[in-house]
């Protein structure tokens, strides 16, 4: 069994940014954009409210405005906003990650048992830079000393 069953193929990719936590380790500071604090979000799949929600940033390096168009999420249960927007030169803009897990089939064990990532990408308006943000699935209850 999967620890995540959705009804859409989910995609795996890479880099990262933080959910749930909101405490900086690492920063993602190449290219035209940055992410802001972290690259790699946390969520606690197992809390009783099912809701998640988070804030990151990005911050543009380029020197022409850039257009966050969308993002390819793994299932309907996630969003993020404001979307679309323009972020100008050197300046940053402020996102809402938003995961509603309640209607999952999430196996807690095959979550504490191993690592259980999905990522999400974002499109913009330029070719070649499509920015991924890393979601890691964690089992927070008690019994799993989480």
């Amino acid at each position: 069994m999967n620890a995540l069953s959705t009804r859409s193929t989910l995609v795996v990719l890479g880099v990262s940014a933080l959910i749930g936590v909101g405490l900086a380790k690492l920063r993602i500071d190449r290219g035209p954009l940055s992410i802001l604090p972290d690259s790699t979000m946390v969520l606690d799949v197992t809390s009783t409210s099912g809701i998640a929600e988070n804030r990151f940033r990005f911050r543009s390096r380029a020197t022409t405005p850039i257009q966050i168009l969308g993002v390819a999420l793994p299932c309907g249960c996630m969003s993020v906003s404001p979307l679309p927007c323009e972020i100008q030169p050197g300046e940053e803009q402020e996102f809402v990650f938003r995961a509603d897990y309640r209607e999952l089939d999430i196996d807690p064990q095959e979550v504490r048992e191993k690592a259980v990532e999905e990522s999400i990408t974002f499109i913009t308006d330029q070719a070649g830079l499509s920015p991924q943000m890393k979601i890691r699935l964690i089992d927070g209850s008690p019994q799993s000393g989480g």
